[in-house]
């Protein structure tokens, strides 16, 4: 049935039964507080499936379909509609048959003539648009994760792209996927790598000046990944990093070589994953019709706070569905290692602050880097507007206060409005960090099989990295200008032991020349 909307003409309670499941419209509350708490347990199903002849569907291949809601374009009522989405074009239906009789309409995506818009206000969060040149089309999804996977569909379909994410096939590394090794510079690496030249790496990171430390941590990382043991410098890392720390909440905040290492480490093993996981958010934020601004001094003069609020809140429940809803071993598996490595160093130092320890490694240095330059991440290639950068910001601002559980105060008073999003979050995303860091021993059989299934996803990507000689060059080279700071450094930490010291990196510097 339906009732009576608060957003023009009849809006539907629910999406009804159907041969696919229901869905509930969801999100219609009136206040901040009500809307900063979506549905994301109603998902709307959508298939990926191959159509016969019939219809106007003929063979091509379906990158999305499922149950929407569709604005009328004179009545303005919303009517629950069978969405197909191929290459260079979208159908709807009354029902999932897909017959000639119950098509309603056809839409052409043009590229470069069409476009996706998020859309929607305080009573009308999970709307958006899509934009022809012959009219505009209001669409409504179940969830806020549904309406990012809906704008990926249409996104694909309107430049051509069918692709659909990467399955990981069980089985050996393909014949292709040939590891290059570092070739001439591997006695460096091997020498450099070694687990007992711990002291050696600390004192060349101390020694190494600000502005080179990402590019030199960029190269330590790369040459542990050509020796198959970029997992175990990190966890190294981490240790020291502990070692140093004297409160959890200040863990991985600072800007060194460790936080750079660690950044990317992240970003090389999961940037598969931030790309399927936060492009289509990315798409929306930066094609949204939408105001983020939530800072009073800041807001446009034909802007309103109170809905601007309420747009940030509602993208920021779209980024949490997408990254603690999916099963959790979409996280790549080197990275769910290093957090359980994390919490087993912290779990006596830091007991109670173990949500904020993960937090500062899985967003601060992952998830979050990706938005803040998403280009620099290899997440986004398209352009970013001084408005959509600013949305990113406010939005990691807020996933960075919900992964520690803090709220916002005096510091950033106008960023307060987003405390309630934390409040009604914050459960969330501590069960979502317990399932992240627990142990295969305590996994149930079906946790056990998903996680091998990404161990061979990381089996053959170690199996296809590539040596990059520019790297390794770079490494070499700042080796040999960092060896008299060495020296000097081991002089003053080491004293009488420095002998020691030297001798390693009287061997370090022969084998660095020899090449």
């Amino acid at each position: 049935g339906h009732r009576s909307g608060t957003g023009g003409g009849s809006v539907p309670e629910g999406l009804g039964p159907s041969p696919r499941g229901s869905l509930k419209s969801g999100g219609g509350g009136g206040s901040v507080s009500q809307v900063a708490l979506l549905p994301l347990a109603q998902p709307l199903k959508a298939e990926v499936r191959e159509l016969g002849p019939p219809g106007m569907l003929e063979n091509e291949k379906v990158i999305r379909s499922g149950w929407l809601l569709k604005k009328g374009r004179l009545r303005h009522s919303w009517r629950r509609r069978w969405f197909v989405v191929q290459l260079e074009r979208a159908s709807y239906y009354t029902d999932s048959s897909c017959s000639p009789k119950s098509c309603k309409g056809s839409i052409t995506l043009r590229r470069s003539k069409c476009r996706m818009v998020l859309r929607g206000n305080a009573t009308q969060t999970l709307v958006f648009g899509l934009i022809t040149p012959e009219r505009d089309f209001d669409l409504k999804a179940g969830s806020m994760d549904e309406v990012a996977k809906w704008m990926e569909a249409f996104e694909r379909a309107i430049v051509g792209n069918d692709d659909t994410p990467l399955t990981v096939r069980k089985g050996r590394p393909s014949a292709r996927a040939v590891r290059t090794g570092p070739g001439k510079y591997e006695p460096m690496v091997k020498f450099l790598t070694h687990p007992d030249r711990r002291r050696l790496r600390a004192m060349m990171a101390r020694t190494i000046a600000k502005k080179d430390e990402k590019m030199f941590a960029a190269r330590m990382v790369h040459a542990y990944e050509l020796n198959g043991s970029a997992q175990e410098y990190l966890v190294e890392l981490i240790q020291d990093s502990v070692a140093r720390c004297k409160r959890a909440n200040t863990l991985f905040r600072g800007n060194g070589v460790e936080e750079k290492a660690l950044t990317n480490f992240c970003n090389i093993v999961g940037i598969d994953y931030l790309r399927r996981s936060l492009k289509p958010l990315l798409f929306s934020v930066m094609n949204s019709d939408r105001d983020y601004e939530i800072d009073p001094n800041k807001v446009s003069a034909d802007g309103s706070l109170e809905a601007n609020v309420v747009n940030l809140l509602s993208v920021s429940e779209m980024f949490v569905a997408k990254i603690t809803v999916s099963k959790f071993t979409n996280v790549p598996y080197p990275i769910r290692c290093v957090c359980r490595e994390l919490a087993a160093a912290t779990s006596v130092k830091f007991a109670e602050g173990l949500y904020a320890v993960i937090g500062g490694l899985f967003f601060l240095r992952f998830i979050c880097p990706a938005l803040t330059s998403p280009k620099e991440s290899g997440v986004w290639d398209g352009d970013i507007t001084p408005r959509g950068k600013r949305a990113l910001l406010l939005i990691t601002k807020t996933l960075m206060n919900l992964s520690n559980g803090v709220r916002f105060g005096k510091k950033e008073q106008y960023m307060v409005p987003m405390n309630n999003f934390i409040d009604q979050n914050e459960e969330q995303i501590r069960k979502f960090f317990d399932r992240l860091i627990l142990p295969p021993e305590e996994q149930d059989e079906n946790l056990r099989e998903e996680e091998e299934t990404v161990k061979e996803a990381e089996q053959l990507r170690k199996a296809s990295f590539l040596a990059d000689e520019e790297a390794l060059l770079g490494l070499r080279q700042t080796i040999i200008d960092q060896l008299p700071k060495m020296r000097e450094l081991a002089a003053e930490m080491y004293g009488e032991e420095a002998s020691g010291e030297a001798a390693i990196m009287d061997e370090l510097e022969r084998v660095v020349k020899a090449i």
